[in-house]
């Protein structure tokens, strides 16, 4: 709500798209890093290490892994924050873009 010389104005707005780079993607939706264990945001594929460090991470094809789907990973991110663990790859810090209304990130992917 805002003031105006008429009187209070209440203002509506609608978030339609956000861009960003893979650190702040993980950040805002509140998922692993791109290159963490279950870090995809496709499916449910952990991904393999290379390297005695275990550092790098790459998916090989695998045409039996499990998609994700918007319900999925709302159940993912309830579990998670309330078990207070990583739960398939989402952190227990709920997105507040997962709770907006209308939201459903991971069906328009």
């Amino acid at each position: 709500m805002f003031q105006t010389p008429e009187g209070l104005k209440l203002c509506r707005a609608r978030l339609t798209l956000v861009t960003c780079d893979l650190p702040a993607r993980a950040m805002v939706l509140g998922i692993k890093h791109h290159n963490g264990r279950s870090a995809c945001l496709y499916c449910y594929h952990n991904g393999t290490t290379v390297g005695d460090d275990h550092l790098h991470r790459y998916w090989p094809y695998n045409p039996t892994v499990v998609d994700r789907t918007h319900e999925t990973v709302m159940n993912d991110v309830s579990e998670a924050v309330h078990s207070n663990t990583t739960v398939n790859g989402m952190l227990p810090v709920a997105s507040p873009l997962l709770a907006a209304k209308g939201s459903a990130l991971w069906r328009e992917w």
